[in-house]
């Protein structure tokens, strides 16, 4: 998004363990995304020839229950018609930003643990089809 992004992140004991030491007790996950915008903050400006924040906020990050399979679903699917809702693009795939695209083409290269994603989520990659107008993913709801 123009504006901001959306991560999907398992997290798993390791990445939860909390980081001592400092005024506040952060989470190695938490700590990784901090040096990711940091990072990226860094290499932007630099690219630039400007500085300052690029970020207006800290980020915000809400916990999906691992048990809650239709909470993690809707997060899914919602990251992914984010940009057809935005009117951005017409169809998902079009957003070179997603990794919609990863879900469509098994040879498409990304970052996304696919097979995991899949996995935790119960999804069928069958499900996936290109071109498919927003409606094609839908939120679930519990009836």
């Amino acid at each position: 998004m123009p504006n901001h992004y959306h991560l999907l992140i398992h997290a798993n004991e390791q990445s939860a363990e909390l980081l001592k030491g400092r005024v506040l007790d952060i989470s190695k996950l938490s700590e990784g995304v901090r040096l990711m915008q940091s990072t990226y903050t860094k290499a932007f400006n630099s690219e630039q020839g400007i500085c300052g924040n690029l970020f207006q906020q800290k980020a915000k990050s809400k916990p999906i229950e691992y048990q809650s399979t239709v909470q993690a679903i809707n997060t899914f699917h919602y990251i992914h018609k984010n940009p057809v809702e935005a009117n951005l693009v017409l169809y998902p795939e079009d957003w070179n930003y997603s990794s919609f695209r990863e879900y469509l083409d098994p040879d498409f290269p990304g970052l996304c643990n696919k097979k995991l994603a899949l996995e935790i989520l119960d999804l069928d990659e069958r499900m996936f089809h290109p071109k498919q107008p927003s409606p094609f993913i839908r939120t679930l709801s519990i009836d």
